[in-house]
């Protein structure tokens, strides 16, 4: 999900979800996902090691 769409943002924003197959939600709307039992949410070592993933090849693009 990105979000910069209004004119005074000065960096671009931009979450991962990770969505269910059982879920079609779009947009902000996605955050309801934070609702749904912690047993089911990623778990926080796996979502560093993707983030880092992430990191990386945004580096790697920017020449970083």
């Amino acid at each position: 999900m990105f979000l910069a769409e209004l004119e005074r943002f000065e960096h671009v924003h931009v979450h991962v979800v990770a969505r269910p197959p059982d879920v079609v939600l779009r947009g902000t709307p996605v955050f309801e996902l934070l609702k749904r039992p912690a047993d089911e949410w990623v778990p926080d070592a796996e979502m560093d090691a993707f983030a880092l993933r992430i990191a990386a090849r945004l580096n790697d693009a920017l020449g970083d």
